[in-house]
């Protein structure tokens, strides 16, 4: 029996109740997994650290007057590993904020993300401290 929520009822016995749904199966893949990669700097992160602080130029004025912190940057890797849409998402002072800019618009091309085998373009979040 089915009650409906108007209060109306359906009585099926052996022979009149539906089909049941029936089910087929294929030796087609239904599913396929994504495949992707973040963006990397060539060398991986290790290297990324290293031309970081080997780079970086700690500004005269900050350094005087004992400013210290991470500056937050986003950037657009393209699909050829360029940089591009470099965006300051936290500063600390206008000076640092510049040098990271710098440090990021120097930097050599990227390793681009992937998805599913294809190079896309990918954004990238890059924490920069400054600590003295």
């Amino acid at each position: 029996m089915i009650k409906y929520a108007n209060g109306s009822k359906d009585i099926f016995n052996d022979t009149t109740a539906p089909p049941l749904p029936t089910m087929e199966t294929t030796n087609e893949e239904i599913f396929k997994p994504i495949e992707e990669t973040a963006p990397e700097y060539p060398g991986g992160a290790n290297s990324l650290e290293g031309y970081l602080s080997y780079n970086l130029r700690y500004p005269k004025s900050a350094r005087e007057k004992g400013i210290q912190g991470q500056v937050i940057l986003r950037f657009l890797v393209k699909e050829n590993g360029s940089i591009s849409d470099i965006q300051l998402i936290k500063g600390i002072d206008w000076k640092c904020n510049h040098e990271a800019v710098r440090l990021v618009e120097k930097m050599p091309k990227w390793i681009p993300a992937k998805l599913n085998g294809k190079f896309v373009k990918a954004y990238y979040s890059l924490p920069i401290n400054f600590k003295l």
